[in-house]
């Protein structure tokens, strides 16, 4: 996203795929620069939504992982 559309935005959903390490490697870039981006706002709405939840046999990103690094980011 280009850097002067993060003042436009009044919340952000990072979207990653289950069966993609790689894709939720790329969600964690993202909410990083959504925060350097957004560290002068008060409060940033941050979603992250796991796709692909159908595909449970292909999981690569296990659901633990993803709450765990959801709670630290406080997402």
């Amino acid at each position: 996203m280009p850097k002067h559309l993060f003042a436009l935005a009044d919340a952000y959903i990072i979207v990653y795929s289950i069966d993609d390490e790689s894709s939720f490697q790329v969600a964690e870039a993202i909410r990083k620069e959504i925060e350097k981006q957004t560290r002068e706002r008060k409060e940033t709405i941050v979603i992250l939504l796991g796709n692909k939840c159908d595909l449970l046999a292909k999981r690569k990103v296990d659901s633990v992982q993803a709450l765990n690094w959801a709670s630290r980011e406080r997402l």
